[in-house]
C-alpha cells in the first residue's frame, strides 16, 4: 500500500459504493424478472379463458415452464446482489485493517543510539 504525506492510504481498494450500486441494478433486473412473470400469469388465465382447447394443455405447460424459470432467474439474481453486496463490504474491511496494520507499522519509530549528553569523563 501507498501513503500520502498524511498518513492516509491512496492505493486504489474495491469500491462498496460502485458494488452497491451494481447490486441495487441487478436487484431491479430481478424486480423486472417478477414483474413479467405476474404479466406472464395473467395473460396464461386471460388465454385459458377465452381458448378451450386441447392443445391448451401443450401450451400451459410451456407457460409454467417459463413461469419457473422466471421464478429462479428472478431468486439467482437477488441471491447475487445480496453476495455482492456482502462481498464488496468483507473486502473493503479487510482492506481497512491492512492499510490500519501498515499505518502502524510505518509509525514505529526507529530506534537510533542515545546522544552523548555532552559530558566526558
Amino acid at each position: 500500500m501507498n501513503f500520502d504525506k498524511k498518513g492516509w492510504c491512496i492505493s486504489m481498494g474495491i469500491n462498496v459504493s460502485m458494488a452497491n450500486s451494481q447490486a441495487s441494478s441487478i436487484s431491479g433486473y430481478a424486480s423486472d424478472l417478477r414483474g413479467i412473470k405476474t404479466g406472464l400469469m395473467q395473460y396464461k388465465t386471460s388465454l385459458n379463458q377465452a381458448w378451450k382447447s386441447n392443445e391448451m394443455q401443450y401450451l400451459n405447460k410451456a407457460l409454467d415452464a417459463i413461469i419457473t424459470d422466471i421464478t429462479s432467474l428472478s431468486s439467482e439474481l437477488e441471491s447475487l446482489s445480496g453476495d455482492i453486496r456482502s462481498v464488496a463490504t468483507e473486502i473493503r474491511g479487510e482492506e481497512i485493517k491492512q492499510e490500519e496494520a501498515e499505518r502502524r507499522a510505518a509509525a514505529i519509530p526507529v530506534v537510533s543510539k542515545p546522544r552523548s549528553s555532552g559530558f566526558r569523563w
